[in-house]
């Protein structure tokens, strides 16, 4: 059972440009920033939609623990026109926590979704002792200073985690969202209680509803 959520970096922006130029101001933005966002956006198509999904392969009992391996995908619609930081993460919503984890990023060239593709491992993180697992993506990669433009753009990708709870658990709430930063700044997240998870700093971060399911004993 896979769900699946997509947020629109044009809302993203649009968000963004509500703010007072004090509010960004406060939350770090320098005038260039804020003159940028404040700037006449382009037509709504222009712009990127990211889709993420959560979705789990087995959840098991044995020893007197209890198993479960899920996963997130990620894809952008085109390429964003921030190319910052982004940041992924999954969480659940008992106490389980990482016993291993994986992350895949798909580069594309020039961001071309038609383009070859490369994919690259990341490093995934850990959070709240373990509660959740996240990582950071590097948006764009080796700068092409004729074409002023990433000559390497993330757009796609995929992250896994295996998670271990000790006890016997017939279901778990599992999640899983996506953080895109619309301004040069490192994210960082946060698991709270029921699988959600949000980002920070939260202006220049922007991210929709976790893509949440539960996971049932199998």
């Amino acid at each position: 059972h896979i769900v699946s959520k997509t947020i629109s970096e044009y809302d993203m922006l649009c968000e963004l440009r509500e703010k007072t130029d004090y509010e960004l101001e406060a939350s770090g933005f320098n005038g260039e920033e804020i003159e940028k966002i404040k700037a006449p956006l382009n037509a709504r198509e222009t712009y990127g939609n990211v889709t993420y999904t959560i979705s789990y392969s087995k959840m098991y009992q044995s020893g007197g623990k209890t198993y479960l391996n899920t996963k997130m995908t990620w894809d952008w619609s085109s390429e964003p026109s921030v190319l910052s930081t982004d940041i992924v993460a999954m969480t659940t919503s008992e106490a389980f926590t990482k016993d291993s984890a994986a992350v895949t990023i798909n580069y594309y060239l020039y961001g071309n979704k038609n383009s070859t593709k490369t994919s690259e491992t990341g490093t995934v993180k850990t959070e709240n002792s373990g509660r959740g697992v996240f990582a950071r993506i590097t948006m764009g990669k080796e700068w092409d200073t004729i074409n002023k433009k990433y000559k390497k753009v993330a757009l796609s990708g995929t992250m896994t985690t295996n998670w271990s709870i000790s006890g016997n658990y017939s279901q778990a709430g599992i999640s899983s969202n996506y953080g895109h930063s619309v301004i040069t700044a490192t994210p960082s997240v946060s698991f709270g209680a029921g699988a959600s998870i949000s980002f920070t700093p939260g202006l220049s971060c922007r991210y929709g509803d976790e893509a949440y399911t539960k996971a049932y004993l199998t």
